[in-house]
């Protein structure tokens, strides 16, 4: 086992986000200089302006170069494996550091109690209002059912609680379900414990998995009021893209599958109806999206 000889272990993984981990790391730098750390970057086989970047970067920031794009939770998990820190921050690349956002952190997490293993600051969008997917609430066959199909909530009553329970950030730290992996501080002793990223999520849905175990092994999860992380979403992922779309669906059916086993014709039933639900809204998120590509493309007039 690495002995956690750091205060602090910041893990970026890139691919292709040259454009924004720029911004982002000068963010960084400032926001971490009187904290014991290491900054550790993956980057997944970038063919942008990346490789330019990181050779220039300075020698303290560790960097791991993959020759293919080994997928986020994978990538993730290189650095946690070498991380000396008894914290890690899992941070986007598209995501600009508050300057006491780490620091406030940090203190909550050391003088928290023993079982909390993860916590959240406050994450903005690019207009700097409160990007509610940063706190979440883990999906269940319930909830996503409801989801799905809201009419069977309104059939039978009863709503669970809602998947973005909050229009604005708390103002006191709170207990939550789960966090966003954009930017998420993790004891390591708790890693320790329940293990690292599950790598069968190629690209999202390791956040909401790893917020589920954590709570299935009796740790808590910590949103903290902070000075905001901006996070402008998609600077890795090739936002509104037809593969972005397919992986955000596979890792939502990869999650039910894992979670909500089969236990019997109710729980086959529900979970059949959950995955169909899954694969229905694919369906009719892919046709806007197609749809909006072609509006887009027949709105664009060539110059004279």
């Amino acid at each position: 086992m690495i002995k956690r000889s750091l205060k602090l272990s910041v893990v970026i993984v890139n691919y292709n986000s040259a454009k924004f981990l720029e911004s982002c790391l000068k963010s960084l730098q400032p926001a971490i200089t009187n904290i014991k750390h290491e900054i550790i970057i993956v980057d997944n086989a970038s063919t942008d302006m990346s490789s330019i970047l990181i050779s220039n970067l300075p020698k303290e920031i560790r960097v791991i170069s993959n020759n293919k794009n080994v997928g986020f939770a994978a990538a993730n998990n290189q650095a946690m494996l070498q991380a000396k820190g008894k914290f890690i921050l899992l941070l986007n690349p598209d995501t600009e550091v508050g300057l006491d956002s780490i620091q406030t952190l940090l203190k909550f997490a050391e003088q928290s109690e023993p079982e909390v293993g993860a916590f959240g600051p406050t994450i903005s969008n690019y207009n700097g209002a409160f990007q509610r997917q940063s706190i979440r609430s883990l999906p269940t066959p319930r909830s996503a059912l409801y989801r799905l199909f809201p009419w069977v909530g309104n059939i039978l009553g009863n709503q669970p609680q809602p998947y973005l329970p909050y229009k604005t950030a708390p103002s006191q730290p709170t207990k939550v379900e789960c966090l966003s992996g954009s930017a998420m501080m993790l004891k390591a002793s708790a890693l320790d414990e329940i293990g690292l990223l599950d790598e069968n999520f190629f690209m999202y849905g390791e956040d909401v998995d790893l917020c589920k175990r954590l709570i299935d092994a009796g740790w808590e999860s910590w949103f903290v009021p902070s000075s905001p992380i901006m996070h402008y979403g998609g600077g890795s992922s090739e936002k509104h893209s037809v593969r972005s779309n397919i992986n955000f669906y596979l890792a939502a059916q990869k999650y039910y599958v894992k979670h909500f086993p089969n236990t019997g014709i109710w729980s086959l039933a529900i979970n059949t109806a959950v995955i169909i639900g899954i694969w229905v809204k694919f369906t009719l998120d892919l046709a806007g999206l197609l749809f909006r590509r072609r509006i887009q493309a027949g709105s664009v007039k060539p110059r004279p």
